[in-house]
């Protein structure tokens, strides 16, 4: 079994591309359709969804949270956490959490511009 990617619903899918492809330098593989977009990774891809307008009560209610995917966190491993941060610092977002070494790893946490919390890891050598 091979992972393949990760489908997150976004709030404004121009606002998840500028922050994956501009801020993180991410390839934008495709836009199979206008509320879709699909960011290559090394080793998969993710797919922006933008939210649909025809939710059901309990899904519509989650898309409404301010941090989305509670429980989950994304780490994505780069070369250099300093530069994700200073990346991220001049775009203007605020780093929620480090960074700081732990496990063997330099950690970098941040909430995408839906609320989904990522962590950057760079190994410590």
């Amino acid at each position: 079994m091979k992972w393949h990617g990760n489908l997150l619903y976004v709030r404004d899918l121009g606002a998840s591309i500028t922050f994956y492809s501009d801020v993180l330098d991410l390839p934008v593989l495709a836009r199979p359709a206008p509320h879709i977009a699909i960011i290559g990774f090394e080793n998969g891809v993710l797919y922006l969804h933008e939210d649909p307008s025809d939710a059901p009560d309990w899904f519509s209610e989650a898309l409404r949270s301010t941090v989305r995917g509670v429980g989950v966190i994304c780490h994505l491993e780069v070369a250099s956490v300093e530069q994700v941060k200073n990346r991220l610092d001049a775009a203007g977002y605020e780093i929620s959490q480090g960074p700081t070494e732990a496990h063997g790893q330099i950690q970098l946490y941040v909430y995408d511009p839906s609320g989904y919390n990522l962590v950057f890891v760079q190994p410590v050598a």
